[in-house]
């Protein structure tokens, strides 16, 4: 099965293009002001370097947030053309449980994925490390710098996102003293990542991922835009 992983939810983008379980290329850029002004020449470069044929793919994953919100809409976006144009099926995850990801193999402690949501929230998410595999404590949400301390009921948590570097000053010292952090374990999503924990448990007929078709593919927002809040403000100014 060919394979396309998109993820585009935070400052960080990557692709990587599979066939039968092996990654054949991946990769990862920095936006500037928008994934959209790169994202169309990164497809066309995966595919041409891998010398694979966008009629060969078979299925399409990525992440749909939480995150920011035009990273998100850019790359669902180009996820529903794609499974539209050749009709292929779509398995969407959180970008909480990808960033997670990254730590296996590299920790027994508890999760926790702090992702910057602005004016003083996160979007958090916890997660157990079980046979090397991650079981959801706590879903996606968002939360105020001051509820976090009520969120973490545990000891201990390894964290990750680029929110504790955000808040870190915001954060009381009850919190920062539950949060360990790791330098060698990267802060960002990776497409390559993904797409490794996806096939291996599709493989062996897990039902935890669903295939959807494009109509149904929705992101995971979280809370308002910053338009729709302003909106928001001004009629309540009414």
């Amino acid at each position: 099965m060919t394979t396309l992983t998109l993820c585009t939810s935070t400052s960080q983008g990557s692709l990587a293009l599979s066939r039968e379980g092996e990654v054949l290329k991946d990769l990862v850029w920095l936006k500037d002001k928008s994934h959209s002004e790169k994202i169309t020449t990164q497809i066309e470069e995966i595919f041409e370097s891998a010398k694979v044929d966008l009629k060969d793919l078979e299925l399409l994953i990525c992440s749909k947030g939480p995150g920011s919100f035009t990273g998100i809409r850019v790359g669902l976006s180009v996820i529903k053309t794609l499974a539209y144009a050749y009709k292929l099926p779509v398995i969407a995850v959180n970008d909480c449980w990808a960033l997670a990801l990254n730590a296996l193999g590299k920790t027994s402690l508890p999760i926790a994925v702090m992702l910057d949501a602005q004016k003083n929230k996160v979007f958090l998410a916890t997660y157990a490390v079980e046979n090397n595999q991650l079981r959801e404590i706590t879903a996606p949400a968002l939360v105020g710098l001051d509820e976090l301390e009520s969120c973490l009921p545990e000891k201990q948590y390894l964290c990750l996102g680029d929110g504790f570097a955000h808040f870190e000053n915001f954060l009381s010292k009850t919190t920062l003293k539950k949060l360990q952090r790791d330098s060698k374990i990267s802060d960002l999503p990776l497409a390559k990542t993904i797409f490794n924990s996806v096939f291996k448990a599709v493989s062996i007929r897990e039902t935890a991922f669903e295939k959807i078709n494009w109509q149904q593919l929705e992101p995971l927002y979280l809370r308002s835009s910053a338009a729709e809040e302003v909106l928001a403000a001004k009629k309540l100014g009414n």
